[in-house]
Order: structure tokens, then C-alpha cells, then sequence
């Protein structure tokens, strides 16, 4: 794996991590922010893995419709 995917999955294991520590402190709304961080972040790493550029929007579906 390059460094550019790493790097965005690096940074979606950080989110996630900061979903659930948000979701067990009852920070809700938080932790809904940084899980869909995470999923986006995921999406990305593993469309450059696939050599497909992701468009730059933060809109889970458009970035699926890549």
C-alpha cells in the first residue's frame, strides 16, 4: 500500500477511535460526527488503493459513486 492511502486510513482509524470514546462519554451527536469522518476517510484510502482519484466532496454517496 502507498503512503497516500495509509494515510487516510491512519486518520479514519483515528475517528473511529474518537467516535466510540465520544459515544461511551454520551457525546451522541459527536460521535455520530466522527464515525461519519471515519467512513469517509475509510472510502477514500481504499479508492486510491483501487488507483481510482476520489472526487473531492464529503458526501458518502457521491464519493461511492466514484
Amino acid at each position: 500500500m502507498n503512503s497516500r492511502p495509509e494515510a487516510w486510513l491512519h486518520q479514519a482509524r483515528n475517528d473511529l477511535a474518537m467516535a466510540q470514546l465520544a459515544q461511551e462519554n454520551g457525546f451522541l451527536a459527536q460521535a455520530c460526527y466522527f464515525a461519519s469522518q471515519a467512513a469517509e476517510k475509510a472510502l477514500k484510502g481504499a479508492l486510491l488503493e483501487l488507483g481510482i482519484e476520489p472526487s473531492h466532496t464529503h458526501v458518502l454517496n457521491d464519493l461511492w459513486a466514484t
